[in-house]
């Protein structure tokens, strides 16, 4: 009796997750910008090729390259939702220079606080391991 492959199935389930997280952030910033985010569907592609690559050797490098693409993949997405918001936030400011906001808005300088805080982010920390985390958190709060 041939027993098949032992694939790891702990591991696939979780990549199945960051790959369905993935999309639902593609279709977050698609939804409003009306644009296709390349960076992170690139990302899902290469996803898909270590999968591949890793149901054909079983590699566990493989798979552990395949759940690093997915989770790029969302924060890619996260990052031009921000990137968008950053620059409707620049839109509404060159448009509403003349204007007291906080009169009509009361927290503007809270709000306006944590915009600069995400564009700072963005600018300092190309490279950060925590970037995506943050990333994450900052998109859904938008």
């Amino acid at each position: 009796m041939s027993s098949g492959p032992h694939y790891d199935q702990k591991a696939l389930l979780k990549i199945r997750e960051l790959f369905a997280e993935a999309e639902k952030a593609i279709k977050y910033i698609e939804d409003f910008g009306g644009e296709l985010v390349v960076p992170a569907v690139n990302q899902l592609r290469y996803t898909g090729n270590h999968l591949v690559r890793y149901l054909s050797s079983l590699d566990g490098d493989e798979l552990r390259d395949a759940g690093k693409h997915a989770k790029r993949a969302t924060y890619d997405a996260y990052e031009a939702a921000i990137v968008y918001h950053l620059l409707e936030y620049k839109k509404f400011c060159d448009d509403y220079r003349r204007i007291q906001i906080s009169e009509v808005i009361p927290d503007y300088i809270k709000h306006k606080d944590k915009i600069e805080a995400a564009r700072t982010f963005i600018r300092d920390h190309t490279k950060s391991i925590t970037r995506g985390a943050k990333l994450s958190e900052w998109a859904k709060t938008s």
